[in-house]
């Protein structure tokens, strides 16, 4: 709002320049010249002034008049525009990929309805490139997985970064190949050096075989995996059978079933890594409910990347 407006109100209910200037925390000079700045732009004079102060013209009653009925409608139009952007509802829907699941969705569901027992809370796991156009269809209120980028339309703020692992079957020695690194949590191995490996991959409609695809490229590998699966759970399965290595999200560690039938190496560096955040749409306002929501996301997602790798450094 033009702040001219609360000038004029102000000198008018004053019947004072230098008294409006104090409630204004101006100085009487600047509110003066305001004053005058605005006569000249309307071509009328709204203030007569005297010795004693001033007082309003016809034109500057008719200003006042209005000023105060604009006012009126901003302060009830801001106070629509906070209800409906605090108003309750009665459900949640989030959807999420496969690398958010170190999420306990039911511990989630208890804290938060501790807080809103009105509201539901809902969960559904989803593909990666489906999140877009579900986001766009509204089916869900936000999304939790890797960035999707469309920055025109959705924004993304990130939780979590991961790193990629190669899971190695137990017939396999790389440790003349690997090496600590600080900030791994397993021994780094040098790709390019590995030769005669099978390889079990996630086929190219998985959001993390891009980042495979990558990591090859940058190491100058050029593999024919010996299968390939739907998603990484398979894949992981496919390793922990001896069938090949497997190429996995830190965030996949909490789909291995028997961790001791793998051996597990760092690969790549930050450049490789993705990242698991919060997905919604680009103009979006989160009411309460959902910021809460979010908040305990964020914690249980920490929380239980550090369980995951926790257990795996035993």
């Amino acid at each position: 709002m033009d702040k001219r407006i609360d000038y004029i109100i102000a000198v008018a209910e004053c019947k004072s320049i230098s008294k409006a200037a104090e409630l204004l925390y101006i100085s009487q000079p600047s509110l003066s010249r305001y004053c005058s700045m605005l006569e000249s732009e309307l071509g009328l004079r709204l203030f007569e002034r005297s010795a004693s102060g001033v007082s309003l013209t016809e034109a500057g009653e008719t200003y006042v008049t209005y000023a105060k009925e604009i006012k009126r409608l901003q302060s009830t139009m801001d106070r629509k525009l906070y209800q409906m952007k605090m108003k309750a509802t009665d459900q949640i829907s989030v959807c999420m990929t496969l690398n958010a699941n170190t999420l306990s969705n039911a511990e989630i569901t208890e804290e938060f309805c501790k807080r809103y027992p009105g509201c539901r809370l809902e969960f559904t796991n989803v593909f990666a490139r489906d999140i877009p156009a579900m986001l766009a269809e509204e089916k869900y209120d936000f999304a939790i997985g890797p960035d999707v980028g469309e920055r025109a339309l959705f924004s993304y703020k990130t939780i979590l970064h991961h790193y990629f692992i190669l899971a190695v079957p137990k017939r396999y020695d790389f440790e003349d190949f690997s090496e600590e690194r600080e900030g791994f949590v397993f021994p780094w191995i040098d790709l390019s050096r590995l030769s005669n490996i099978d390889f079990v991959f996630q086929n190219s409609s998985c959001n993390v075989r891009k980042s495979i695809d990558k990591l090859l490229a940058l190491n100058n590998m050029q593999v024919k995996p010996k299968m390939e699966f739907a998603n990484s759970i398979l894949a992981i399965q496919a390793a922990e059978r001896q069938f090949g290595c497997c190429f996995l999200s830190d965030s996949f560690l909490t789909y291995v079933t028997h961790q001791d039938s793998l051996k597990y190496y760092c690969v790549g560096d930050e450049s490789i890594s993705n990242t698991t955040g919060i997905i919604y749409e680009k103009d979006k306002i989160f009411n309460q409910q959902e910021k809460y929501c979010i908040k305990i996301i964020k914690k249980a997602l920490i929380d239980g990347k550090d369980k995951i790798l926790e257990k795996f450094m035993v």
